[in-house]
């Protein structure tokens, strides 16, 4: 499946990882640049499914991370601006329907 934004065509495929879909709310919730770690902590998952999450969000450019390899739960994650507007509708979709059965909160 594909997205089109800003004329730009977006390949969903990274979307179908629910932990993708959980930090790109994550991110604009907090609306600010977060840790790998601190995301973690917010989804109560472990850190290398958020870091491998966070690869096929950067991969798909809808985040920006620090290059901080050598220390991956370190690294600085901020949404881009297609980023911001997938999780933006994404939003409004978790607001109609809520997030796994929570009605609506994250």
């Amino acid at each position: 499946m594909f997205i089109i934004l800003g004329g730009e065509v977006f390949l969903m495929e990274s979307l179908a990882h629910v932990l993708s879909l959980k930090t790109l709310l994550i991110l604009l919730k907090e609306n600010r640049t977060m840790k790998v770690e601190e995301i973690a902590l917010e989804m109560s998952e472990p850190h290398g499914s958020v870091v491998l999450a966070i690869d096929e969000l950067e991969e798909a450019k809808l985040i920006e991370s620090s290059n901080e390899r050598m220390a991956p739960y370190n690294r600085d994650i901020t949404l881009t601006c297609s980023g911001r507007l997938v999780a933006e509708k994404l939003g409004e979709i978790e607001g109609i329907i809520g997030w796994m059965g929570r009605g609506g909160e994250l």
